[in-house]
Order: C-alpha cells, then sequence, then structure tokens
C-alpha cells in the first residue's frame, strides 16, 4: 500500500478490515477485501487472550476467549452492552484515564493490571492493553485482556511456600547440582549457628559441618541419619531427606538432637523406677523392658532363659484364682486388650530362676484406646503378699 493510500483509508475512517489495498494505481477486488476481512478476524478469534473492542463504551466485538472468561454462552449476551458493567468499579478511573492518554490512531497503552466481573458474580484479574483503532468506519478500542488468575495463584503458592521455608523449625538448604549452597532459611542459621551470609555460595558440606553428597542421599533412598557440626563445633545428630529439583537439591535437616536428648531422659527414668514397666507389642514381643521389670520377674539378662536383643524369656503366668491365663502368648494381648485381666488386677508369675511364685498388683492400659486392636499394651507393676493355692501349669509369654 502507498503510503498517500494508507493515509486516505485512515483520513476516511475505515477499520483495517477495510483497508483498500492499491497497487499500480488501481483497487484491489471486493474478494480480495473479503479475504483480508477473514483472515484478520480468523486472527482475533483464535487468539487464546481475551479481546474486546468497544465504540463509544458499548461492546461491538467478543472474540471466544472473551465469551468464555465473562462467563457467557455466547457474544450476542455482552455485544451493546456497556463495558464499564464488566469492569470492576475500582478499575474504572484507570480504565478511562488509560483510554484517554490515546489519541492517535495506531496509539497503545501500557500494560496495566484490572479487574473484571463476569456474568456469573466473579471477579477476574487481567493485565489491559489498549489501542485506539478503526472498526468497521468507527474510532473504537481494540482491548487485549491476559489472563492473571493463574499468575496470581502461583505468586500465592511462591509467598506461601516462602512463609514456611522461612518459618518451619527444620533448615531448608537449597543447593545447585554441585553442592553449592543456593538458599539458607532462618532455622537453618539457628540450627548451625551460621548466618545465611556465611553458608550462601559455599559447599554444603562446610556449611553443615560434615561430608554431605546429595547425589548419595538420593541414590540410597534420599533419608539419612546422621552427625552434623554448628559453626562453633557441637555435634548435631540430624536427620537429612534430599530431593532432586530441575535446578540442584533441596535439603531437609531435622535436628534430632533434642529429640535424643529426650529419650536418654525418659529411659534414665524409666530405668530409675522401682515398679516394673513393660510394653507389650500386638504380636506378644515386648517394646520396652526396665530393669525393675527383669528383676520383679526374676529374669537375668545374662540368663539363657532372656534374649535382650529380642526380649524374649518363658514366664508362667496366672490369674488371681491361681489359674494359668493361656499357653500363648499373643492370647495374652488379646486377653489383655479386651480387659479380661483389667486395670489393678492381680496375678503371678513363676519366676523363671528359682521357681517361686510372685504376686504382683498391676496397672494394665492400651497406648492407642481408638485402635485395640493394633494396639500395644502398657503394664507397670510392683510386688504384693498373697499366697492363694495355684497350680503348677505355666505358659510361655514373650517379656
Amino acid at each position: 500500500m502507498t503510503r498517500c493510500n494508507l493515509r486516505t483509508a485512515q483520513n476516511h475512517g475505515e477499520s483495517p478490515m477495510h483497508i483498500r489495498i492499491a497497487t499500480d494505481g488501481t483497487d484491489d477486488t471486493d474478494a480480495q477485501r473479503q479475504l483480508f476481512d477473514q483472515h484478520y478476524r480468523q486472527l482475533l478469534d483464535h487468539c487464546p487472550d481475551v479481546i474486546l473492542v468497544h465504540e463509544s463504551g458499548r461492546l461491538v466485538y467478543v472474540n471466544p476467549a472473551g465469551v468464555k472468561a465473562l462467563a457467557a454462552t455466547s457474544p450476542d449476551e455482552l455485544l451493546g452492552r456497556r463495558i464499564t458493567e464488566f469492569v470492576h468499579p475500582n478499575s474504572v478511573p484507570d480504565m478511562m484515564a488509560r483510554i484517554g492518554s490515546l489519541r492517535d490512531l495506531g496509539d497503545t497503552s501500557s500494560p496495566a493490571q484490572e479487574t473484571l466481573l463476569t456474568l456469573d458474580g466473579a471477579t477476574l484479574d487481567v493485565e489491559a492493553t489498549s489501542a485506539l483503532t478503526v472498526w468497521n468506519g468507527d474510532m473504537a478500542y481494540l482491548v487485549v485482556l491476559r489472563d492473571l488468575s493463574r499468575q496470581k495463584a502461583a505468586e500465592k503458592a511462591l509467598r506461601y511456600q516462602a512463609a514456611l521455608v522461612n518459618h518451619v523449625s527444620d533448615a531448608v538448604i537449597a543447593t545447585t547440582h554441585t553442592g553449592i549452597v543456593t538458599s539458607w532459611n532462618p532455622a537453618a542459621e539457628a540450627i548451625y549457628r551460621r548466618p545465611a551470609a556465611d553458608a550462601l555460595a559455599r559447599p554444603v558440606s562446610e556449611a553443615v559441618g560434615a561430608p554431605l553428597c546429595p547425589h548419595e542421599i538420593v541414590a540410597d533412598g534420599g533419608l539419612l541419619h546422621t552427625t552434623h557440626r554448628t559453626s562453633d563445633g557441637v555435634a548435631l545428630a540430624v536427620q537429612v531427606a534430599v530431593t532432586a529439583m530441575d535446578n540442584g537439591f533441596v535439603l531437609v535437616c531435622s535436628d534430632e538432637s533434642v529429640w535424643c536428648r529426650a529419650e536418654q531422659l525418659f529411659q534414665s527414668v524409666i530405668s530409675s523406677l522401682v515398679e516394673g514397666v513393660v510394653v507389650l507389642s500386638p504380636d506378644g514381643c515386648a517394646e520396652l523392658v526396665n530393669p525393675a521389670a527383669l528383676r520383679i520377674l526374676g529374669i537375668d539378662s545374662s540368663d539363657s532363659l532372656y534374649d535382650p536383643a529380642k526380649r524374649v524369656a518363658k514366664v508362667p503366668i496366672y490369674d488371681r484364682h491361681g489359674r494359668v491365663v493361656s499357653s500363648n502368648p499373643v492370647a495374652i494381648i488379646e486377653l489383655l486388650r479386651t480387659r479380661v485381666i483389667e486395670s489393678a488386677s492381680i496375678f503371678a508369675v513363676e519366676r523363671p530362676c528359682d521357681g517361686q511364685l510372685t504376686w504382683l498388683s498391676a496397672n494394665i492400659q492400651l497406648l492407642e484406646p481408638d485402635n485395640p486392636q493394633t494396639s500395644s499394651v502398657l503394664i507397670c507393676f510392683r510386688e504384693i503378699d498373697r499366697s492363694p493355692v495355684v497350680g503348677t501349669a505355666g505358659f510361655g509369654a514373650r517379656l
């Protein structure tokens, strides 16, 4: 098109679909113009972004993406309506200022965020760009709207994840594929007593005070229990979980030192009790046996009857009437679970070391009352004076 013909078309107010293309001073045929119009419309119709055209404040075109975004079933529900019906009141002043700045044909505005109102009452955050154009011979505004809902959801998720990383009690450390620290959260600063500024760009092994190869941990299942050291040399018992990412690794290091100290304290307390404490698993094995329980039951840890690793011993048990309770270790667990032997009950055991009967007063309870079939059983007992007549038969219980 010659410059003269383009200026003439603009002065006559023709839309881009109706611009005459001149060659050697002759006009194209109507067929050529219709083909151009068809291709132009197809471009708008198939654009994935929302495209609106409003003239004198009313919609004259909405592409299929716009029909869907505004919750309409067809363009007829939208055409002829005022553009401000679909713009949130808070966004209208900015929209008017934006289109008011467009003076010459072809002027475009800078992208700006605004909120649309859809027919179903929802809101839609978009980025809007307006252009002054000609539509069917009249000046109009063509608006391209890009949906920001996914972007905002992703930003919200990232902010949430960042908040989690910054507030969790575990050290969250990101590294490159070669093990260089790229992220070091506040918990890592506290656990390792090393500020982020001192940890970033260091090899992770230096930052945690111990050899650490993320590749090897991932290859070995992604979990490792090991010892790290703080910046001032204090040993830390840690659990390291490693996940491979596209740009490196993420390590979550849980300080287990507190739990180890708490477990040691718990073991010390249990070991110092004068009462016997036994925890029986659902299969009849002892998960915990304190020294007082071994003493009361007459089991020598060095005796061949007792295997400290498996915590198994032959201990005949009688109820308060002198009857053998059962000959099956699992059966005794079922009795304990169903409270046939109730809390504060009395029963006797035949001590393997000397064959003597020792009478006990026991408190028995399920550790998981809501799941009785899979719950372990806690038994706390002490010796009492009692001498009924009992039989001699016994059974093997695993304690």
